[in-house]
């Protein structure tokens, strides 16, 4: 019998500015990604044993404050889109299951990253572009959830407009 996977619980930010969403290059995986970050323990005077479990919102905001350089204004309450998929790590090459609450937030007008961070605004079908390259395999795929795309990334037909049957 073998040991269970690790499962790793992660927050996830899209951050979008007029149909765009900010990419940063994650030089640790050698790719573009989003916004995301590992739930991390703190230590809490106020919580039993004297720490608590950051949610995952509250990741998700770290994540995209590091990435932003800044506070952020509108990050939506409440709980994010969650999506469980079974992923190899690109790190370390070892299976593990991840566990993502995305949360889609507006950043207003697209503005520079913080200093010193390497990003680029890009629409959903740019990041879902397999000749785009680098770009991580979990990102496309947390993009294609978010906005609901299929599979090979193009847009669901939209109705024609003025006349209907």
């Amino acid at each position: 019998m073998s040991a269970p996977l690790p499962q790793i619980r992660v927050g996830v930010a899209v951050i979008t500015s007029e149909g765009k969403v900010l990419m940063f290059f994650n030089s640790r995986w050698g790719a573009f990604s989003l916004p995301m970050s590992k739930q991390r323990t703190w230590a809490d005077p106020t919580a039993p044993g004297g720490k608590r479990l950051e949610s995952y919102r509250e990741a998700a905001i770290r994540a995209a404050a590091e990435v932003r350089g800044k506070t952020l204004l509108a990050f939506p309450p409440g709980p994010g889109l969650p999506e469980h998929q079974y992923q190899q790590s690109d790190a370390d090459g070892e299976l593990k299951i991840y566990d993502f609450e995305i949360f889609r937030v507006d950043a207003g007008p697209a503005g520079p990253p913080a200093p010193g961070v390497a990003a680029e605004w890009l629409t959903p079908l740019e990041i879902l572009d397999e000749s785009r390259v680098p770009i991580s395999k979990t990102a496309r795929h947390l993009i294609r959830k978010v906005f609901q795309l299929p599979f090979g990334g193009a847009p669901p037909p939209r109705p024609a407009k003025g006349r209907s049957r």
